[in-house]
């Protein structure tokens, strides 16, 4: 018989966060989390996003030993900006037993009904910047820091409970040239030099708190048309920050300023930390920080493409071009040689566009699974 437990004490919470580690400890494609980002962002008391949603923590057992968990959100702010009703279900993992994930499943949609929900979706974090979407394929790639991973019996589960596609998402590998190509590099310039814009490059982690206001502001009027994207408080943009600051490389990321100096468009990158979190597994203390450390200074073969954007009156204008090639500059530097987009919607040609002429592959593909409740 499967029990749904409520998580209410602190240790429930450990056990919650802990549970995958135990799932995945043999698995070489999974790269954890920090346990202690995970304990936080699951607190109300510590992150903003409870400010504007509500959410259950539930653990699955099976003859006393934890078999599944699962977190079911309300982000009232989204439902009432989208004028809906929506839950969302993230942090979900279970062994291979369709009694398991179906308990979870339907101990959240219970939940979500009891709360006036009409449809229950994901795997999905709070906001649009928490990890989301299922994998469906690709479950022999190593995983990125900032994604999910899950096996192969994940989706089928999910879709043997009646639930249906949202929105696909893919990610793409690609092989970093070693040298600009001319014809790139001649357009860049050609547009630099058309709009008088000025590539800003960033030294130090200070100046890139500086910027902290125009970064937030260019990620919501560039990605506002996408699919259920919505704005950010200012305490959950401040968290957010804190949250990616110790793993952010101020030379890895490109801003753009038109002949204001305003900013129009940006691409932030950072080297991959997949091995660093495979070796750290998931503590920074006492030895985790030295596999960081060395995964974002020292040689690294391997970046993750995290946001790309460009404000919506400055797009089919070339400034993608600019973008790509200021951002190769500096992986060349670094003798970097492969490029990992991260979670990108299916049809979302704009970035795609940035690098179809560079032989990339498609690795991996994603989703969002909805359910009318």
């Amino acid at each position: 018989m499967i029990e749904i437990c409520p998580v209410k004490s602190r240790q429930d919470r450990k056990d919650f966060v802990r549970f995958p580690f135990d799932l995945y400890k043999n698995n070489k494609f999974w790269a954890p989390p920090l346990m202690r980002d995970e304990l936080r962002a699951l607190d109300p008391s510590v992150n903003p996003a409870f400010d504007e949603s509500e959410a259950t923590l539930l653990l699955a057992k099976k003859n006393g030993q934890i078999v599944g968990r699962i977190a079911g959100i309300i982000n009232h702010f989204e439902n009432d900006q989208m004028g809906r009703l929506h839950a969302r279900f993230g942090w979900i993992d279970f062994i291979d037993d369709q009694k398991v994930s179906s308990a979870l499943l339907h101990a959240i949609e219970d939940w979500a009904r009891q709360k006036g929900m009409k449809y229950l979706k994901g795997p999905e974090g709070f906001t649009n910047l928490d990890r989301a979407g299922m994998l469906t394929w690709g479950f022999d790639k190593p995983s990125t820091f900032i994604t999910i991973y899950n096996y192969p019996y994940y989706p089928e589960h999910i879709e043997a409970l009646g639930y249906e596609t949202e929105v696909n998402w893919v990610e793409y590998e690609i092989p970093v040239p070693q040298q600009i190509p001319e014809q790139l590099d001649r357009m860049a310039k050609l547009i630099q030099k058309r709009y008088n814009l000025e590539s800003v490059r960033l030294r130090k982690k200070k100046e890139l708190l500086e910027y902290r206001e125009a970064f937030a502001d260019l990620l919501v009027d560039s990605y506002k048309h996408l699919h259920d994207f919505v704005p950010f408080t200012d305490r959950q943009i401040a968290w957010y920050v804190e949250q990616f600051i110790d793993v952010l490389e101020p030379d890895l990321i490109c801003l753009l300023k038109d002949a204001k100096q305003y900013p129009i468009a940006f691409g932030i990158s950072m080297p991959s930390l997949t091995k660093a979190a495979q070796k750290a597994k998931g503590k920074l203390f006492p030895f985790g920080f030295f596999h960081f450390l060395k995964a974002l200074k020292g040689h690294n073969e391997r970046v993750d493409l995290l946001l790309i954007g460009i404000r919506p009156e400055w797009r089919n204008k070339g400034l993608n071009a600019l973008i790509f090639k200021e951002m190769l500059e500096r992986f060349i530097a670094r003798g970097m040689r492969w490029a990992e987009s991260n979670p990108e919607l299916e049809d979302n040609h704009n970035v795609q566009n940035l690098w179809k002429k560079y032989n990339p592959q498609l690795i991996k593909k994603r989703k969002i699974f909805i359910k009318k409740l």
